[in-house]
């Protein structure tokens, strides 16, 4: 593996940083969601932990970890993180960030996370971009689909031990 021309920092999100996060370039995608829009989204659960991607000291983007029940749309899993909102800031697109996210990803939720085994994530099943991000990565297509907000997903699945 390659040297990074950019380190990236992962860090459980705080409330310190919600003016970064007001001030994102989201740009223009349809496959994820603004992250105020995605930590509105988890306001009232305590299973879900929004994370960030530093850049420097700069918030490059956000995604975040969800336990998956047992039975989901998912699939059936008994200790998976699903991996979902992920974007990134307009300004750090296009510079190869998103690999180097999924790289640390690994180490983080082996970290934060050591119970857990797999990491799961849906992908829209027109974002060719992520589907070739993720089996790059070494995800594996479960072969298994569901109709999520934004239409059909892909579910894909990585052990982390």
């Amino acid at each position: 593996m390659g040297k990074h021309l950019l380190q990236v920092e992962l860090a459980f999100y705080r409330e310190s940083l919600s003016q970064q996060l007001q001030n994102y370039q989201f740009g223009q995608t349809k496959f994820s969601s603004h992250p105020v829009q995605a930590l509105e989204s988890i306001a009232d659960t305590t299973k879900a932990y929004p994370i960030v991607v530093f850049v420097q000291d700069a918030v490059a983007g956000f995604f975040i970890l969800e336990e998956l029940p047992r039975q989901s749309d998912y699939g059936t899993y008994d200790h998976a993180l699903l991996f979902r909102a992920f974007s990134l800031d307009v300004n750090y697109r296009g510079k190869g960030l998103s690999k180097i996210v999924m790289e640390a990803l690994f180490s983080f939720v082996r970290k934060h996370f050591s119970s857990k085994t797999m990491i799961v994530l849906g992908a829209n099943a027109v974002n060719f971009t992520a589907i070739g991000l993720y089996k790059r990565m070494g995800y594996r297509d479960t072969a298994r689909t569901f109709i999520g907000k934004k239409g059909k997903q892909y579910v894909f699945e990585k052990s982390i031990v």
